[in-house]
């Protein structure tokens, strides 16, 4: 039987051990991937600003993707916090869907070209309207798009 001591000794031992908390913080982003916040074609949520609608969403730890119906002047009050410039080229961004698609792949097995035809569908090309978007050396980073056509915001970050 152990002794208070001894019982206190290993409370210590694994509360002030870096490897321990490295272990929690990888167990926890593990499983907060695991668990993802989604919703479709939402009226509303409270996250994005009251004029935002049709509201889409992947929320994890380290993937997030949403998208949603703004007028372009509510899209730049949201987006204020970005450099935005006028897209003078095709812009693509990975939509809420594409995670689960990719995972549905893994278990569908499918072959290149219906992979690739699939994938076209969880991907959004825009032709005009504003973007920002940064690329980060460990392949992380974030892209924000507004479709000035469609009225529609597209917004995909990841940590990595």
């Amino acid at each position: 039987m152990k002794t208070k001591k001894q019982v206190g000794c290993l409370l210590a031992v694994l509360l002030f051990n870096p490897f321990t908390w490295v272990f929690v913080w990888m167990g926890l982003g593990q499983w907060l991937d695991a668990h993802p916040e989604m919703g479709e074609n939402e009226e509303h949520v409270g996250w994005l600003p009251d004029e935002a609608t049709n509201v889409s969403y992947y929320k994890t730890y380290s993937w997030t993707a949403y998208e949603f119906d703004i007028s372009e002047h509510g899209f730049k009050s949201w987006a204020i916090r970005w450099d935005l410039k006028e897209i003078e080229e095709e812009k693509s961004v990975r939509r809420y869907s594409y995670i689960p698609f990719r995972m549905r792949e893994h278990e569908e097995r499918m072959d290149f070209e219906e992979f690739f035809a699939e994938e076209e569908k969880h991907i959004a090309t825009v032709a005009g309207g504003l973007y920002d978007e940064e690329d980060w050396d460990n392949g992380g980073g974030y892209h924000v798009v507004y479709d000035r056509k469609r009225r529609r915001a597209y917004f995909q970050s990841n940590k990595r």
